[in-house]
């Protein structure tokens, strides 16, 4: 497997590149390693480049339509801010609503810094979709804790609203009702390698990433 600090920004987008960084007890402790070795390396079917290329090419599209063509309520009303209808009693600080953001903001870090200098995977866990998605719910979270002192940061919080609650919806769903039960059911070889994987995927740690994420994304 390649050392992460030789992996570029470029290998995530590229289509030619794999998207399991290795092979081996390295790639996510082996677990990787149940998935057909053709779906891990491609190359990508011209099918997944057209729907990444329609994908970005609408996000791309419709920014620049936000941009250019201002909905009247953000010209009525002044400001970006607007766009959103963010009512400043969402948002005050000390409220019972404002010590959850922080609980679970500090709580999300706290998990952050466990991957990174505890756990075997270290940062290469941030090359998958669910720590990822996990970042994105945590720095939402953060960006609450301080919009009631910094207004600015509400429109942040407002953008990653839906992007954390969908990838953290996709992460619950896809993992828990298709990927672990395949793995366990039809990839285990035999029913102690089986319950060692169920052991596994239901650790606390886990269950965090794949479980818990969802209500701290809600």
């Amino acid at each position: 497997m390649s050392s992460i600090s030789q992996i570029s920004l470029w290998d995530f987008v590229d289509p030619s590149k794999p998207w399991v960084f290795g092979d081996g007890k390295a790639a996510f402790e082996g677990f990787a390693n149940v998935i057909p070795k053709h779906f891990r390396y491609g190359p990508w079917h011209i099918g997944s480049r057209f729907a990444l290329g329609l994908l970005f090419g609408t996000l791309i599209v419709s920014a620049t339509w936000m941009v250019l063509n201002k909905p009247s309520n953000v010209v009525e009303g002044g400001g970006w801010l607007s766009l959103f209808r963010i009512a400043d009693d969402q948002y005050q600080g000390f409220t019972t609503a404002w010590y959850v953001n922080l609980a679970t903001f500090l709580w999300m870090m706290f998990v952050c810094w466990r991957i990174m200098f505890v756990s075997p995977t270290g940062k290469a866990a941030w090359i998958t979709f669910t720590l990822w998605s996990w970042t994105t719910v945590t720095v939402r979270n953060g960006w609450l804790v301080l919009s009631p002192w910094i207004p600015f940061v509400r429109l942040i919080a407002e953008i990653l609203r839906f992007p954390g609650l969908l990838s953290a919806t996709i992460t619950t769903s896809v993992w828990n009702l298709l990927l672990f039960p395949a793995v366990v059911l039809f990839f285990s070889k035999d029913h102690e390698q089986r319950m060692q994987r169920i052991r596994y995927f239901t650790s606390f740690w886990l269950t965090q990433l794949h479980v818990f994420k969802l209500l701290f994304a809600t």
